[in-house]
């Protein structure tokens, strides 16, 4: 798994499943907490749909924490500002990076996760499908197109 699809799943994962991913990871490795959980604010960089350009669209609260797990560096962003979730989140990305002996077991947690997510979107989206307006053009009574 690379490392994109890891911290896309970890994003969306509830500070639950992180924290609880992590405790292994906790229990056999030394860890040093090189930054510690910190509050910031980050800005939203979103890509525009029709040009394709970038822009800002704001700022956001973020928290960011850095650690070293048995010398592999770990670092995490994540919205909001529950430190433990994103120590955790930085615990669990040094485990990855460093291909550490969970590494393996993570990876198929992450992917399982990753599935479940899918599968959570996948079924907000039709529920949002089935809420869809279509517009079809008329004539009025004139001849005229009107759009409804």
């Amino acid at each position: 798994m690379d490392k994109k699809e890891f911290s896309r799943i970890l994003l969306r994962a509830s500070r639950k499943e992180v924290i609880g991913m992590a405790k292994e990871a906790e229990k056999n490795h030394r860890i040093t907490l090189l930054k510690e959980p910190a509050r910031t604010m980050v800005m939203l960089r979103v890509k525009e749909p029709v040009k394709q350009s970038v822009f800002y669209i704001g700022e956001m609260l973020a928290c960011h924490c850095v650690v070293e797990v048995d010398g592999v560096q770990g670092a995490a962003v994540m919205a909001g500002d529950d430190f433990e979730k994103v120590k955790s989140a930085a615990v669990l990305d040094a485990v990855h990076t460093g291909k550490m002996k969970e590494a393996g077991e993570l990876e198929g947690k992450m992917r399982r996760l990753g599935r479940k997510q899918q599968k959570k979107r996948e079924a907000e989206a039709a529920i949002y499908r089935g809420t869809k307006v279509d517009f079809h053009v008329m004539e009025d009574g004139d001849g005229h197109e009107a759009q409804i």
